[in-house]
């Protein structure tokens, strides 16, 4: 499912599923509407994710909030991710990943436990939760002290806003982080200075 990014990939994989017979049994399905995907998420008896590489990806978060039983590949960010709610395979080791498909698809009771946990872990990620995140991270950059009147006002009524209006995080989140980089490079330069301060300090305590 999604757009094709990559017209040379996707020739290659067309090559390879030609020369191993399997026309019919591989769809790409392309773009999908929310409640399509949302379908294919329900139906798939496992929902395999064998990436290299990502940075947060909502995908295996859309999988696990639908019960999808997730298989995917153990780097990182997908375990952060996924945690309790999937099994996980060396993503190179492709004969590993047929074992672990079989086994859940020959095992229905287990197939259900893993949805279940996908489930469960899936309610951690919620548009409250990652705004009061977001929030917390705004404070520790700009602590009460630091804070004008104003800056403490618009926090409030955005904390108000948030509690009413979830979604209204999203767009918190992108300010936030948008201006996050100016903030720690400031604390970054007061940590740097209390550092070098600290190290001069114990030097001349060393010389006297």
């Amino acid at each position: 499912a999604g757009q094709n990014y990559d017209q040379e990939y996707s020739d290659k994989l067309e090559r390879i599923i030609h020369q191993r017979s399997l026309v019919g049994e591989v769809k790409f399905v392309g773009n999908l509407d929310q409640e399509s995907l949302r379908w294919h998420y329900q139906k798939c008896k496992l929902f395999i994710f064998p990436s290299f590489l990502e940075s947060f990806s909502i995908i295996l978060v859309e999988a696990m909030r639908e019960s999808a039983c997730v298989l995917a590949s153990d780097i990182g960010v997908l375990r952060e991710v996924g945690g309790p709610g999937a099994a996980y395979f060396p993503p190179r080791d492709f004969q590993l990943l047929a074992e672990l498909a079989l086994e859940f698809l020959n095992d229905e009771q287990k197939r259900q436990a893993m949805k279940d946990r996908a489930r469960r872990r899936s309610l951690d990620f919620d548009w409250r939760k990652m705004a009061e995140e977001s929030f917390a991270f705004f404070e520790k950059l700009c602590p009460a002290e630091r804070r004008n009147t104003r800056q403490t006002l618009t926090l409030k009524r955005r904390r108000e806003t948030v509690a009413e209006q979830p979604e209204v995080a999203v767009q918190m989140k992108n300010r936030v982080f948008e201006s996050a980089p100016n903030r720690i490079a400031e604390r970054m330069s007061d940590d740097v200075h209390r550092a070098r301060h600290n190290a001069a300090r114990i030097a001349t305590e060393k010389e006297n």
